[in-house]
């Protein structure tokens, strides 16, 4: 039991068993009673009583799992504030949304953890750690494929930033990096091919069959001497060599 997490009431209880799982409105009466007691919660927030989620059996019945209390771990996706919600609350002007991928294999899962009273928002790339209880199956359009996708959602207070990222870790700035040493690398090659050209130019020759290059040398030996410099003296030959 954590102490510092007041238990849900019989009457909070009743009330979270009206969440509607697998629908994209997270703003319903069942979400009300866990901001409330989440904003019970003594800071710092400790870890007993919480547990790690088992994401595949909260998907089959979420119903089961409703209201426990989870350690959500991951790295954060990406902080959205929220808007006015159905009821006013303690939570007005601070309440936001964090998107925490909680598992990438065999493929990417996130969780999203609504959280009453949240720390400065950190980079996104961050490992965090949210004691939050779990609230409802939310199924939306995923913001990355753009696909139907169900996420599991969590209520909190606040969360602990375990590492925060560095800028090259960003999901912002870690894709133009890579290409930035790519470009670096193929530029370091191509002055290197470049120079071994230069200093070797005959191996780097395409290699001719020996008839070809025996055909080479006798057409070079049979070329007509060059023209004359004086003018008068080259027209005299080209005259010659067209009437040859």
């Amino acid at each position: 039991m954590n102490v510092g997490v007041p238990e849900l009431t019989a009457a909070q209880r009743l009330q979270l068993e009206s969440a509607q799982d697998w629908q994209p409105q997270f703003n319903r009466p069942a979400i009300f009673p866990l901001l409330r007691n989440a904003l019970q919660w003594q800071t710092p927030i400790g870890r007993a009583g919480a547990t790690i989620p088992d994401y595949a059996s909260i998907a089959q019945d979420p119903a089961a799992y409703r209201g426990t209390l989870f350690l959500v771990e991951g790295d954060l996706a990406r902080v959205v504030r929220t808007g006015p919600l159905a009821q006013p609350g303690s939570w007005e002007g601070s309440l936001k949304e964090w998107d925490v991928v909680v598992r990438r294999m065999p493929q990417i899962e996130t969780a999203v953890v609504f959280l009453a009273d949240p720390p400065a928002d950190p980079k996104p790339g961050s490992r965090i750690e949210i004691v939050a209880r779990f609230y409802k199956i939310m199924r939306r359009r995923d913001v990355t494929h753009g696909d139907p996708t169900d996420f599991p959602v969590f209520v909190g207070r606040t969360a602990q930033i375990l590492r925060t990222a560095s800028t090259a870790e960003t999901p912002s700035s870690a894709v133009p990096l890579v290409l930035l040493l790519v470009v670096i690398a193929l530029a370091g090659a191509y002055v290197v091919v470049k120079r071994s050209v230069r200093s070797h130019p005959a191996s780097a020759r395409r290699r001719l069959p020996d008839d070809a290059i025996t055909d080479t040398h006798d057409n070079q030996d049979q070329r007509e001497p060059a023209l004359p410099q004086d003018a008068a003296e080259a027209l005299e030959e080209m005259e010659r060599r067209g009437k040859g």
